[in-house]
């Protein structure tokens, strides 16, 4: 399955992005079900949206039964499925390398790849977005 963070990241715009990781994050995602080749929830909004995620021709594919994704389009409640998928899957890893493994693979990582994970987690994550743009300020002086 190609559903990762980086793919709920890369096919939704920042406001649906920030608002389905808001969903997630409530608990919003109800009946959350993967087959082998896709996922399926539903996420109570305004209303209940139904929502299917799978792979198709390499990259994410996507319905959504809101107005929104009835036009094609990444809609907060495919964000709020994505993510409430991977991390339930990230939850199901029995065992979670120690920090000290963790800073290890992040000091191999090239510095582009340490910025585009740093600014994927800043797009849904207020404290840490907050937390950059000050120092990132403090920087300029």
């Amino acid at each position: 399955m190609i559903l990762t963070r980086r793919a709920v990241h890369r096919m939704a715009d920042a406001a649906s992005l920030e608002r389905g990781a808001d969903y997630a994050a409530r608990g919003r995602v109800h009946g959350l079900a993967h087959d082998g080749e896709v996922v399926v929830a539903e996420v109570v909004g305004s209303r209940r949206y139904r929502v299917r995620l799978w792979a198709e021709d390499d990259h994410l594919a996507h319905v959504c039964t809101c107005p929104v994704g009835e036009d094609g389009r990444f809609c907060k409640h495919c964000v709020a499925v994505g993510l409430a998928w991977v991390d339930a899957r990230l939850a199901a890893v029995p065992d979670l390398p120690a920090p000290a493994d963790v800073r290890t693979y992040l000091s191999t990582l090239a510095p582009e790849a340490l910025v585009e994970m740093l600014m994927e987690q800043a797009a849904v994550d207020e404290r840490l977005r907050r937390r950059l743009a000050l120092e990132a300020a403090r920087k300029r002086g």
